[in-house]
């Protein structure tokens, strides 16, 4: 099995329980969405390769930072939304894992991630914010920025603006020069698996 590895603190226990198969005997080629994904599942039992030119991935599993009704998410609270988006269009199958505190019912009062590259920053920056749109430069620690595994910066969008079309925001953003790819997601999840504080799970629909 060829799969993809999210990355997020639901895809680490994905991660561990899938080791424990892998040393079974289950059969897996994986790419990881992250470096911590990565060492996770190195240290697991997961074979990790480079992604093969002439095949697609089985399925990739990841987690989500929010999912709303018409199954569309926000992801990149891990700093890892391109490689996440790759890794879920590049799959036959995108399986999504959450709890139930994920469910969000309302699209226009959330905040969301924004991959933008470094390189003259401030003037991508000037242009996001004449969609009218705010936010802030995701830190590391102090006034350092935080770097993706790409070494990009995560510009973290408020979206609590009245009005704010999540669909048509999401396409205005990618197509400013700098911008890299934001965190929303659109329903191309297959399936959504959402776990219970009663140890149960069930699919979203």
């Amino acid at each position: 099995m060829y799969i993809g590895i999210g990355t997020g603190s639901t895809v680490h226990y994905f991660i561990k329980a899938l080791g424990i198969r892998c040393k079974e005997g289950l059969n897996v080629r994986a790419i990881a969405s992250s470096k911590q994904s990565e060492k996770l599942a190195k240290e697991s039992g997961i074979t990790i390769v480079e992604p093969l030119p002439d095949q697609a991935l089985d399925i990739t599993v990841d987690g989500a930072d929010l999912v709303f009704k018409d199954r569309s998410l926000i992801k990149g609270g891990g700093g890892a939304l391109l490689r996440e988006k790759i890794l879920a269009n590049a799959a036959k199958k995108f399986v999504v894992i959450v709890d139930a505190s994920k469910i969000h019912t309302d699209q226009k009062k959330v905040a969301w991630p924004v991959e933008i590259i470094p390189f003259a920053s401030a003037l991508t920056l000037q242009a996001i914010r004449k969609l009218s749109i705010d936010g802030t430069i995701r830190l590391s620690s102090g006034t350092t920025p935080y770097l993706t595994d790409n070494g990009n910066y995560i510009f973290d969008v408020n979206c609590n603006q009245n009005g704010v079309n999540p669909h048509q925001l999401h396409s205005q953003l990618l197509a400013l020069p700098g911008v890299m790819e934001t965190g929303f997601f659109p329903p191309i999840a297959t399936k959504i698996i959402v776990g219970t504080e009663q140890l149960t799970t069930y699919e979203f629909t």
